[in-house]
């Protein structure tokens, strides 16, 4: 996300937050950029792809973004959440336990990370299938 957009999202989070006597999570792009460029991922490497769009273009005035390369840097985010679980200085600060939340109406709540239909999927196992005499 360029720094332009994300120094709005923080502004829209932090209004929105002073709701609820709260913070975002970072002052800025920059702040956001400083943390992640000094954040310790337990030795993850940055990875990348690049990707160029490959879909229909219309006739005329092609917007630039269809014709752009883009190159996309990472971290695979899965061993980064496995450090980050495996790394005691967060004890206590971070519950593992992926979890379904549900509002008073039934309506799924999704809160954090753990809340979420991925974090879920990994946490149930799969019914085993037994072949043979039963």
């Amino acid at each position: 996300m360029p720094a332009g957009q994300i120094d709005k999202l923080m502004e829209l989070w932090m209004a929105s937050a002073l709701l609820h006597s709260s913070e975002a999570p970072f002052e800025s792009a920059k702040d956001l950029y400083k943390t992640i460029d000094t954040s310790t991922v337990g030795g993850v490497k940055w990875e990348s792809f690049k990707l160029k769009y490959e879909g229909i273009k219309p006739a005329e005035k092609v917007p630039s973004w269809m014709d752009e390369e883009y190159e996309v840097w990472y971290r695979n985010p899965r061993d980064v959440a496995r450090n980050i679980l495996a790394n005691s200085s967060f004890e206590g600060d971070i519950d593992p336990t992926p979890y379904q939340a549900y509002d008073e109406c039934g309506e799924r709540r999704y809160d954090n990370f753990m809340s979420g239909n991925w974090a879920w999927s990994q946490s149930v196992s799969k019914p085993r299938c037994l072949v043979g005499k039963h």
